[in-house]
Formats: structure tokens, C-alpha cells, sequence
């Protein structure tokens, strides 16, 4: 199954698996989607176009991606009624983007997958972000079905300084398991920052979930 996932990289010593999780495990513009329509239904009073503020902001986070700050302040520059509403719009949708409570669904294909894995190695989860949002999502996808509580590592609980590439809340992990042993797999740059640092195996994987 490993050799499916990564045919180039020997997995003879291999004896954990870990993932991230936005982008990695799951289609992240699932969430965004959701989430960015709650935003500007909630403030609609506030915004000109729902629907052109809607795919505006979608099409921006395709570009730029979760890591940049900005859509919501630029979308209100384009899309707002008022200029002195707009620091109320931002802080309207940073509340609802944290809060939100996604309907999300793992494709069939990563289930299987996670399943033939879950009979063979131990898995591990490290997802950054706002933790409760993250285990909000981790909830929605049903992924209690293949990592056990204590294998899972939302690294918002240290705070942003515990985000990777830090490995500064892998400590317990790492008592029962050792580095070598692991292979990690991301979408990112930060997430093979974070493994190297670990010195653990990566794996760039751009999406389990677009495997319908």
C-alpha cells in the first residue's frame, strides 16, 4: 500500500505513517467553500455582491492559499458598502471562519486507503491551525476511525511558536516511536521543513482526497 502512495521510497524500516491534514488528507476548498459562504451570508448587510464576493475570495485562496491573511480585508475594499464598516466585516468573518462547523466527507478512496495503513502501521495526524477548528474538521471526516486520540497533533494547543516546522509538540510522540521509523506525509514546503527537522521520511502528497 506504501509503495502505492510513494513507489520510490523504501519502507523496510517504516513503522509509523503520519499526514497532514488540510490539503493533504482532504480537499481544503471543501471547507473553504462552506466557510466563505457562511461569511458573507452572515454579513450581507455589509456587502454589495454575495455572489461576486463569494468567488472573488475562492478565487483568491486558489491563488494564495490558507496561509495568507489579507482576503478578507481586500474582499471588503472591493466588495464593501461602507469603508467604516469594514474593520466590523474582518472581524465578523475571522469569528465565523473559526467557529464554523464544516459538513465535511473523505473521499472512498482515502478511506480505503487509510484502512489497508491502519492494519499495518501506527498512524499519526499534525495539523496547525486553530485546534478546535481542527478537530472540528478531524470530526466531520471521520478520521477517529483510523487515528487513535492520543496520535493526533494539533499543534495550535502550543500556540503559533508549536506550528511547523517546529517540532516542539512532537515530544510524547517521539517517546514511543522513533524519527527514523516515520514517514510524513504533506502538501507543503513547511510540512518537508517540519519532517526534516524531525528527521523523519516525506512525501509530498497533493490531496488524498482528489482520489473519487
Amino acid at each position: 500500500m506504501l509503495k502505492f502512495l510513494c513507489p520510490n521510497l523504501s519502507f523496510i524500516d517504516i513503522q509509523c505513517v503520519g499526514f497532514d491534514l488540510d490539503g493533504t488528507l482532504y480537499d481544503e476548498f471543501d471547507f473553504i467553500d462552506q466557510v466563505y459562504v457562511a461569511i458573507v451570508t452572515a454579513n450581507i448587510n455589509l456587502i454589495s455582491d454575495k455572489l461576486a464576493a463569494v468567488n472573488w475570495m475562492e478565487q483568491r485562496w486558489l491563488e494564495k492559499g490558507s496561509s495568507y491573511n489579507l482576503i478578507f480585508d481586500e474582499a471588503y475594499d472591493r466588495f464593501g458598502k461602507e469603508v467604516r464598516f469594514k474593520d466590523l466585516f474582518i472581524e465578523n468573518s475571522l469569528h465565523i471562519y473559526h467557529s464554523f462547523t464544516p459538513k465535511l466527507e473523505l473521499s472512498k478512496r482515502a478511506q480505503l486507503t487509510l484502512e489497508a495503513l491502519k492494519n499495518n502501521y501506527r498512524l499519526f495526524l499534525v495539523t496547525d491551525g486553530n485546534a478546535a477548528l481542527q478537530r472540528r474538521k478531524f470530526k466531520s471526516l471521520g478520521l477517529d476511525s483510523w487515528f487513535l486520540e492520543k496520535d493526533c497533533i494539533f499543534t495550535g494547543d502550543y500556540g503559533e511558536d508549536g506550528y511547523k516546522p517546529s517540532i516542539k509538540a512532537l515530544g510524547q510522540f517521539f517517546e514511543e516511536s522513533k524519527p527514523s521509523n516515520c514517514v510524513f506525509f504533506g502538501d507543503r514546503d513547511i510540512d518537508q521543513e517540519f519532517s526534516k527537522a524531525a528527521g523523519m521520511s516525506f512525501v509530498r502528497m497533493l490531496n488524498m482526497g482528489a482520489f473519487k
